[in-house]
């Protein structure tokens, strides 16, 4: 990963900001408080970002995509 958090499209690989309704079932989110989260497992984002650009466990990494509803 670069340093700056990473990026990715979680529906086709491409650079968007835009929200999608689509949830894509390859991306599993239990944040449940999550403006992206839909029917509490699925994220809805169109990108996401993930950091920080150091990490030894999952418990280490952040979604920056996070939006509180």
């Amino acid at each position: 990963m670069i340093r700056e958090f990473g990026s990715v499209n979680a529906l086709s690989g491409t650079a968007s900001s835009a929200g999608s309704t689509d949830a894509n079932q390859g991306i599993v989110c239990n944040v449940t408080n999550c403006y992206y989260n839909r029917n509490r497992q699925y994220c809805t984002a169109e990108q996401i970002k993930v950091g920080p650009t150091s990490a030894s466990c999952s418990d280490d990494t952040i979604c920056a995509t996070f939006r509180p509803l």
